[in-house]
């Protein structure tokens, strides 16, 4: 059974830092691509779970037990800032945030954790990071339903994964909240019973892959209504400079002076002018 829940521990590190792999290299081509501040966070988010989830990997591999203890708070750590950043990426879609405010809420937040280690105990700790994780992700899937209308036209189609992710994020909450109301430790590392192991790790894993997903989502459906946008602007200003010079034609044609070849002119214009409104 010992190496039954062992085996599951490994497993699902291993799965879990894969997908973080995969969610910072999603972050990094939206980052190079678009060059926006949103996608820096969302890179630096990724990067700070992948970091996070790379301790608990090494030392489930290396079987060191003593490094137990530095793995838990590197990723206790690791893992709030990670969703900090990965937070304000998301939100950074719908609204405007300062830099500033950013790195005032993360020095502030570290401090406090630093506060909380040295000078009260592991488990405030513990507690503290996971409100944290669970505070930022409320907020993200939270405010976007306060912009309904932004959302849909936004999402279009791709609402639906904003709705399962959320959902997701919602059962996952109430499950944790439950494991560790149990007295499970973080991680479960000392946990003998498969069952609980699994909806531990099957849950966040889950729910991190439908992140992902999501951004994904998001960003082809926000890039397809930037670009419809563009066309609609474009095919506006068209129509406006097209109608000021047919009426321009139209005000020199009622001149009785003008010569044939300015008529021969004007009538180009009228045929040209129609071969662009038909573009």
């Amino acid at each position: 059974m010992l190496l039954m829940s062992t085996n599951i521990i490994l497993f699902s590190h291993v799965i879990w830092t894969i997908i973080r792999a995969i969610g910072l290299g999603v972050s990094i081509d939206f980052y190079t691509s678009h060059k926006k501040k949103m996608h820096l966070y969302l890179t630096i988010g990724w990067l700070l779970w992948l970091v996070g989830g790379l301790f608990p990997l090494y030392a489930n591999l290396s079987q060191d037990n003593a490094m137990e203890d530095i793995v838990v708070i590197n990723n206790l750590f690791f893992a709030p800032m990670g969703t900090i950043f990965i937070s304000v990426g998301i939100l950074m879609h719908f609204l405007e945030i300062s830099t500033r405010i950013i790195v005032i809420i993360s020095f502030s937040i570290l401090v406090i954790m630093f506060s909380i280690y040295f000078f009260i105990d592991f488990d405030t700790l513990r507690t503290f990071s996971q409100m944290i994780n669970t505070f930022s992700f409320i907020i993200v899937f939270l405010f976007p339903i306060l912009r309904r209308k932004e959302l849909r036209e936004l999402l279009g189609e791709s609402i639906k994964w904003y709705y399962i992710t959320a959902l997701a994020f919602l059962v996952l909450v109430p499950i944790l909240s439950i494991l560790m109301s149990q007295g499970y430790s973080y991680g479960l590392y000392e946990v003998d019973d498969p069952l609980p192991l699994m909806i531990f790790y099957v849950s966040p894993i889950s729910a991190t892959f439908l992140i992902i997903v999501y951004l994904i989502h998001m960003e082809y459906s926000i890039s397809t209504h930037h670009k419809n946008r563009l066309k609609d602007k474009y095919s506006h200003d068209l129509g406006n400079i097209l109608q000021c010079i047919m009426t321009a034609n139209d005000i020199c044609n009622l001149n009785p002076q003008v010569s044939d070849e300015s008529k021969k002119a004007h009538g180009l214009i009228e045929e040209k002018c129609q071969d662009a409104a038909e573009l």
